[in-house]
C-alpha cells in the first residue's frame, strides 16, 4: 500500500489525492495499528477465538472496511476468525457483503460477516440533509432487513 502512495504523491497528477495520502508519520501510525492487530489475531488464533469488527459512522467505514479485509486475507485462510460488520440500514450493505463474499471465495480465504440492524441511520440520514445529499441508508430498517433476509435464502 505505501508503494502505491508514493507513486500517486510522485506521479504530477491529482493535487487533492495526495494531499489526502497518509504523511510519513500517519503511515507509522498506520504500521502499528495493524501490527497491533496481527498481535491481537494471532493471540485469538491460538484459542480459536473469533473477532467481530464492529461498524461506524459512514465517514469513517471505508477505512474500517479496508483494514478488515487486509485482516481477514492474512488470517482467514483456515477458519473466520476476523469477521467484518455490514448495516442492513445502508442501501449499499447488501451490494458490499456479496463483492466481499465473492472476493473471498476468488482468493481462497474463509468469509465471516456480523449483520447489524442500524445504530447510525438517524445520524446518516441527519449528515446527509446537512450536505444535500440522497440519503444512504433506507427509511425504515425494515427495507434493508428484508433485502438481506431475501439475499440469505
Amino acid at each position: 500500500m505505501s508503494e502505491l502512495w508514493d507513486l500517486i504523491q510522485h506521479s504530477g497528477r491529482g493535487i487533492e489525492l495526495t494531499e489526502k495520502i497518509p504523511n510519513p508519520q500517519e503511515k507509522e501510525l498506520l504500521a502499528n495499528m495493524m501490527n497491533r492487530c496481527d498481535e491481537l489475531v494471532q493471540y485469538a488464533r491460538e484459542r480459536r477465538v473469533k473477532l467481530l469488527i464492529d461498524a461506524e459512522h459512514h465517514c469513517f467505514q471505508p477505512a474500517i472496511d479496508n483494514f478488515v479485509l487486509a485482516l481477514q486475507r492474512k488470517h482467514n485462510q483456515d477458519f473466520p476468525y476476523i469477521y467484518q460488520t455490514f448495516q442492513c440500514y445502508k442501501k449499499e450493505a447488501l451490494e458490499l457483503l456479496a463483492l466481499d463474499k465473492e472476493r473471498a471465495l476468488r482468493e481462497n480465504w474463509k468469509f465471516a460477516a456480523k449483520l447489524v440492524r442500524g445504530a447510525y441511520m438517524e445520524y446518516e440520514r441527519d449528515e446527509a440533509i446537512k450536505v444535500h445529499q440522497v440519503f444512504p441508508v433506507y427509511l425504515l430498517v425494515l427495507f434493508g432487513l428484508a433485502q438481506f433476509y431475501c439475499w440469505l435464502i
